[in-house]
């Protein structure tokens, strides 16, 4: 293990809800290596965060003195106990009994050591899920005190914990950091803002639910009164018309309507900060704000998908092994010398096959040996490369539920339905955004994707001309039945084209960023 005196504390967190449905507690875990033993904290509620956050989270205690001062102390650091109308209060020191609107405690406990983060801390923790708002604070407050904060894919850590449960997995992804540094990532800027768009769009979206809640309410109300009149005569007039008229001078409904309005311009004004969105969404025809908030909110982080093929990393250490030190000895003392045979957007690849004809040319043998070597390490490397690609782009259509899935019969590769009984294994608002933007594009037929729709159904109806009764007497391949494959073909292939775009703006960006 790496030793935590030089390097500084290696902290891993497990966030969690911190109450299941059924009220049990479910506190934030958190492991810290330092010394070479683990300490272990459990962090109760929001506000211990915060305080472990800002390092001043009690680990220890002790009795409280007749003649203690507690103004010292943050009123929800003492440990405090509640005295009955029955208690004789006066048995108590004045300075140690405290009220809270009618009833009055005593402090029997103070706080006398503190934790949470220090500079130079390393905190990891996993990607996603609950979590995000604490990374958020984690990395904001990291800036400031050198507290550098990295995460790790949930599958990278799955892996490393194998068939053991979530129990230890604070301690885990410590671990797997001391081990592997690697495989985390580090958070920067831009993915606390993509933090921030996430929590907007749920807030955006509890609002939006609050003003249809409150709407429902006022028109079923409205609707009762206007019928049940015991005065008689009911009002002349369009009856939408005269419900809207209510709902204007509705004072909860007005607040509602305006809290979503300004929901809605922050998560705007958050989306136009992120490079995804203006240089990935924003270009798409049919593709609105609030829909790309939908996909962006959910996906969070396009790192999450990337995944090698079994065996590959491994195999890709070899690899280098193999091409690198050929590279040093026979192509780079020869490439200013061949540069001028290099074709503009050639790959190392491509350059090792030219020095490969340059060497063959002379009659060096060696060297065009070695050279093949190299080349067809690079090649392996690709084709490990392409097979981890396919197996990410799977994931991310799968999360999204645009991918295939085999029959009952094994036989064929159909499109995933919700079916009664059965759990969908896919994110729902992202399957909705995907929706709301497949009915966009067939409005606009002459979009790029539009187009793209067309074509599919017209693939389709070429492949299935007439309709078909199947053997549960359900027909197949109607116009309606076409309409449906072609769009749901597009949104797959879209899918595809989204993560292959926001993947490579992803390595863009971090090349830049160094």
């Amino acid at each position: 293990m790496r030793s935590s005196s030089k390097e500084g504390r290696i902290i891993g967190i497990r966030h969690r809800v911190k109450q299941t449905a059924e009220g049990e507690a479910h506190p934030t875990q958190v492991a810290i290596f330092t010394d070479g033993r683990w300490l272990t904290l459990n962090l109760p509620d929001e506000q211990a965060e915060l305080d472990f956050i800002n390092g001043r989270f009690p680990v220890a205690y002790r009795d409280v003195k007749a003649t203690d001062d507690i103004s010292g102390y943050v009123p929800r650091h003492l440990k405090l106990r509640e005295l009955k109308k029955t208690d004789d209060r006066s048995v108590y020191p004045a300075n140690l009994v405290i009220e809270q609107g009618k009833q009055h405690f005593v402090v029997h406990r103070v706080p006398v050591a503190f934790d949470g983060l220090r500079p130079n801390d390393t905190v990891v923790i996993p990607m996603g899920g609950s979590g995000d708002y604490l990374a958020y604070a984690i990395s904001n407050i990291g800036r400031k005190k050198n507290i550098p904060l990295y995460r790790v894919p949930p599958a990278v850590l799955k892996d490393f914990r194998a068939d053991d449960d979530k129990d230890k997995d604070a301690q885990r992804v410590a671990e797997l950091f001391i081990q592997d540094s690697a495989k985390f990532y580090f958070v920067r800027p831009r993915d606390r803002d993509l933090i921030q768009v996430r929590e907007l769009f749920r807030s955006r979206e509890e609002a939006m639910k609050a003003r249809i809640a409150c709407e429902q309410r006022l028109h079923s109300t409205f609707i009762g009164r206007t019928f049940c009149n015991e005065e008689g005569g009911f009002p002349e007039g369009d009856i939408e018309k005269l419900f809207d008229s209510v709902k204007a001078n509705d004072i909860i409904f007005q607040s509602l309507f305006s809290e979503e309005k300004l929901r809605n311009t922050e998560l705007d004004k958050a989306l136009r900060k992120l490079p995804v969105y203006n240089q990935v969404f924003a270009p798409i025809q049919g593709m609105g704000p609030l829909i790309a908030a939908r996909i962006i909110s959910i996906i969070g982080d396009i790192r999450l998908f990337w995944e090698e093929s079994e065996g590959a990393e491994k195999r890709m250490q070899e690899l280098y092994a193999i091409y690198d030190p050929i590279e040093r000895q026979y192509f780079q003392p020869i490439k200013s010398e061949i540069k001028d045979r290099f074709k503009p957007g050639d790959t190392i690849f491509d350059q090792l096959v030219v020095a490969r004809e340059h060497y063959r040319a002379r009659g060096n043998d060696e060297a065009t040996r070695r050279l093949q070597t190299a080349i067809d390490a690079h090649k392996e490397r690709g084709e490990l490369r392409r097979k981890a690609w396919k197996l990410s782009k799977a994931n991310f259509q799968a999360f999204l539920g645009v991918h295939l899935v085999q029959d009952e019969q094994k036989e064929n590769w159909v499109f995933p339905r919700k079916r009664r009984g059965a759990r969908c294994n896919w994110n729902p608002t992202g399957r909705q955004a995907l929706f709301l933007f497949g009915e966009q594009v067939n409005k606009m037929p002459d979009s790029k994707w539009g187009q793209r729709y067309r074509d599919n159904k017209v693939r389709l109806q070429e492949k299935h001309p007439e309709p078909v009764v199947d053997e549960n007497g359900k027909k197949r391949y109607t116009k309606g039945h076409i309409h449906n494959m072609g769009r749901w073909r597009t949104l797959t292939q879209f899918a595809g084209w989204l993560f292959k775009e926001w993947t490579q703006l992803e390595h863009e960006l971090s090349r830049s960023e160094g």
